[in-house]
């Protein structure tokens, strides 16, 4: 008996001690949920000017939001790694068997035959500034994919990584309330100090952010980022709500819901509000019983959401649903009604040309201004000091200024929001671009979007430009994160007609499919839809009709809605290294679930055989 005591002593020490060692192995994974989505501090990145001086013109660029987030997430990834393979050494673990291995080999390989093939290779291993979302980072991804679906195993593991992302969930949408109602903490003394490096304090005080007022960009350098990472946590909180039965926990996730949701609503991401709208499709078609049973629940919390976004669109005038609405209103607009057309220069001679009327420019063998309208007519100019402007109401909206800067001579053209500058030289007409450097203007290869460039702030003049460019990227890509090197940016005529203005570099696709088309290849793109579909179709196979009743089988569902969340929001969204690692560890964690599960639904059924 005193034995069979100290035997069940020592067994309990054991796991005592195993399952310590087991939630100490997926620390890093914690790391990554927990404290990577928090990291912005500035980082002074130098830039190759051969590449970058159409951007900014400067040779370095002040980086807060993704350098040390990236940096961070490779030193945790190699941290894992060197765990699983200390853990398959010892036979502590055991490969987990899984087709979705192939795939992940196949887009790992096509990423790294783009990086040795690329023309940028330094920008293809690092990524483009702002990014760092290279080879690195995303070979990074695939290895934490495969290390979460091996590591992690036991409820415990789960526990803590869940717990882990609902700390930092909650650390980001406090900060976003906080920027909604405007009281930016990086708009604070003691906030810029925590994100500026002891060296750079003296610049406390001077940084601002750059984005809307009222608008909620959070650690995750945009609201479009917000948007994504809002659409995979609102549908594990909302599922966590209707199959909880526990009052406490029902309660908890409520409250984490309505949190999650003014943060989306705050960020006025439409792409995060798609993917919502998708996730919830597939809770409703899954978890339609709970759904019936909760309708109380969920009536209430439709009429708190409802009240909470009309009070956050009266607080900002009404931005917020003209934000969410003009999906469909741009596209109305572009396809109705589109001002500016196109600039035609012919030496002494610059047409510009917009929808309901166009204007002609004409330097003189005296060199002074002529100005005409399209039928040839001669117009009357008045000079009112500052500027000049045509004595004929079709064109009262135009501005004239004639500039003259270290002995060279410009003309503005000012209409609106669009700001056009000319440099005159020798009698002839240049366009300068926002950097005062002369631009050629030529026409760019487009495919689709035409007069509704403006579609969803400007995405369908970046996928119109974007598409053309899949033509050379059937087998690899251009490289990872060199997007911007070849999208045309000099299409000056299309930015115009998209923005408005010309000081904006399109430096991603606004799209995750596209993009990685684009950077690594259609191959790698179809690899990567492979392992997207392995795991829904996995799901449904294991969900669809299952019994919610053990812990595995309610965290493995709610993974599967944040998934359908995160992967519809990439159609308007793109990857990014703020985001990007907690959706591949929650891909991971949801693949060994399904592996567990299938294994348990497996030997049932032979048990019943």
């Amino acid at each position: 008996m005193a034995k069979a005591k100290k035997r069940s002593q020592k067994r309990s020490l054991r796991d005592k001690i195993e399952s310590k060692d087991n939630i100490a192995s997926i620390l890093p994974l914690a790391f990554i949920l927990m404290i990577v989505p928090l990291i912005v501090y500035l980082k002074v990145v130098p830039l190759d000017t051969e590449i970058y001086i159409f951007w900014t013109s400067l040779e370095y660029r002040l980086e807060f939001n993704s350098y040390y987030k990236m940096m961070w997430f490779i030193i945790a990834t190699v941290i894992s790694t060197i765990t699983l393979i200390f853990k398959f050494l010892t036979k502590e673990k055991k490969l987990k068997r899984s087709n979705i291995y192939i795939p992940i080999a196949i887009y790992s390989l096509f990423v790294i035959l783009s990086t040795i093939f690329s023309d940028y290779k330094a920008i293809a291993v690092y990524g483009f500034a702002d990014r760092f979302e290279g080879m690195l980072t995303i070979i990074g991804y695939m290895i934490i994919l495969f290390i979460t679906i091996n590591l992690v195993d036991g409820e415990k593991q789960i526990k803590v990584l869940l717990a882990s992302l609902t700390i930092s969930a909650i650390i980001i949408s406090i900060i976003g309330v906080f920027q909604f109602i405007e009281k930016d903490i990086f708009n604070t003394l003691w906030g810029q100090k925590l994100i500026l490096p002891r060296g750079f304090h003296d610049l406390v005080g001077q940084a601002s952010s750059s984005l809307e007022q009222a608008t909620i960009y959070s650690t995750l350098s945009h609201s479009n980022y917000v948007g994504s990472y809002m659409a995979m946590l609102i549908p594990i909180a909302v599922s966590l709500f209707l199959i909880l039965e526990k009052k406490t926990w029902k309660i908890g996730s409520l409250a984490f819901s309505g949190l999650l949701v003014l943060n989306l609503i705050g960020s006025r991401s439409r792409a995060g509000i798609i993917g919502l709208v998708c996730a919830l499709i597939v809770i409703i078609i899954f978890l339609r019983r709970e759904i019936l049973k909760n309708w109380r629940y969920i009536g209430a919390f439709i009429l708190v959401g409802v009240l909470m976004f009309t009070s956050m669109d009266y607080l900002t005038g009404g931005i917020l649903k003209g934000k969410v609405m003009n999906l469909t209103i741009d596209a109305r607009i572009e396809a109705n009604r589109m001002d500016f057309q196109n600039i035609v220069i012919n030496n002494n001679e610059v047409d510009i040309i917009a929808e309901d009327e166009s204007i002609k420019i004409v330097i003189t063998d005296t060199e002074e201004l002529e100005f005409r309208d399209d039928k040839g007519n001669y117009l009357d100019v008045i000079d009112q000091g500052q500027s000049m402007i045509v004595n004929n109401p079709i064109f009262e909206n135009y501005r004239f200024n004639i500039l003259k800067e270290n002995g060279t001579k410009i003309l503005r053209v000012s209409n609106k929001n669009i700001n056009l500058e000319f440099l005159i030289n020798n009698n002839k007409f240049t366009m300068l671009d926002h950097r005062r450097q002369t631009v050629d203007l030529e026409e760019v290869p487009s495919w689709g979007f035409e007069g509704r460039e403006s579609l969803g702030s400007a995405r369908g003049y970046i996928w119109s430009r974007s598409i053309p460019l899949l033509k050379d990227t059937m087998i690899i890509g251009k490289g990872p994160d060199t997007f911007a090197l070849y999208f045309p940016n000099h299409d000056y005529i299309g930015r115009l007609r998209a923005y408005g203005f010309l000081n904006v570099v399109v430096d991603k696709a606004h799209n995750m499919y596209l993009q990685t088309a684009i950077n690594t290849g259609i191959i790698s793109l179809l690899a990567l839809l492979a392992i997207f579909s392995y795991y829904i179709y996995s799901s449904i196979k294991i969900y669809w009709r299952r019994e919610l009743s053990d812990t595995n089988t309610i965290i493995g569902i709610s993974i599967f809605f944040a998934i359908c969340g995160y992967l519809a929001a990439g159609l308007f969204n793109d990857s990014v290294v703020s985001v990007a690692p907690v959706f591949w560890i929650l891909l991971g964690m949801g693949q060994s679930i399904n592996i567990s599960l299938s294994k348990t639904t497996n030997s049932s059924n032979s048990i019943t055989e």
